[in-house]
């Protein structure tokens, strides 16, 4: 009798032991659910494990996180989606599926230079350069931001008398000797009337053009000659437009 009894004992906790596997391996399925992987080709580079993150998360949150494959006699380029290196893993890429990155090299006598502009929530390369050692990186066209005025490249470098990185302009007569990145400055407007007409044309430039060309066609239509001193004023109007573009 009580054998009998150790034994049902025994089974009923067999039992539970089995629900409470059933329910952690279930939890466990769940929680793999909400994850992505991500897969690391360093085509002869070092090796990376794979790793694990929440799915919807953005590039720009973990790219730091991730370290930097090497090869020897060469320099690491960047990481791309596909093998033939024609679409590189953008910042702002939202990971919601299994991806694998593939390590781009170029030879060390070359370096990277990124012209990065970071917002709230993103982060954009304006610009990527290959420069060749000991020569200089080109200045890439001034970026445009709504209510926002570009006012240079920095460069973060170390404060030797604080240990504190500060972001400094970049010297562009500077000569390249390692991957550098360069970020965007930007200093808000005061957002007055006079800024907005001016951020209008210099985003508009095309559709500015073509009011003051209508202008000239309607003129020319009422009047059937064009007056000179209309044809003056279309000049000035489109050369005064051309030096505000060339200022700001």
């Amino acid at each position: 009798m009580m054998k009998t009894a150790y034994l049902s004992i025994f089974a009923v906790a067999l039992l539970a032991l089995s629900g409470a596997m059933v329910l952690f391996a279930e939890d466990s399925d769940a929680a793999e659910t909400d994850k992505v992987t991500i897969k690391f080709d360093t085509k002869g580079g070092s090796a990376l494990e794979s790793m694990k993150v929440d799915k919807g998360t953005f590039f720009f949150d973990i790219v730091y996180t991730i370290a930097s494959p090497t090869k020897d006699d060469n320099t690491f380029d960047g990481w791309y989606i596909d093998s033939d290196y024609k679409h590189a893993m953008g910042y702002n890429v939202q990971l919601n599926k299994d991806i694998t990155l593939y390590a781009k090299w170029m030879p060390n006598d070359n370096f990277k230079v990124l012209f990065i502009d970071i917002t709230d929530d993103s982060m954009t390369v304006v610009d990527s350069q290959n420069v060749k050692v000991n020569e200089k990186a080109s200045k890439p066209s001034d970026p445009v931001r709504s209510g926002y005025r570009f006012v240079g490249w920095y460069i973060s470098e170390l404060n030797t008398e604080t240990g504190d990185y500060d972001y400094v302009k970049y010297d562009f007569s500077k000569k390249i000797t390692e991957d550098t990145e360069l970020f965007a400055a930007w200093e808000a407007k005061d957002g007055g009337v006079i800024d907005g007409l001016i951020d209008f044309a210099i985003e508009n430039v095309v559709t500015v053009i073509l009011i003051l060309v209508a202008i000239v066609m309607f003129a020319s239509f009422a009047y059937s000659v064009i007056p000179l001193f209309l044809i003056y004023g279309i000049i000035a109007a489109i050369s005064a437009l051309l030096s505000f573009i060339h200022i700001f």
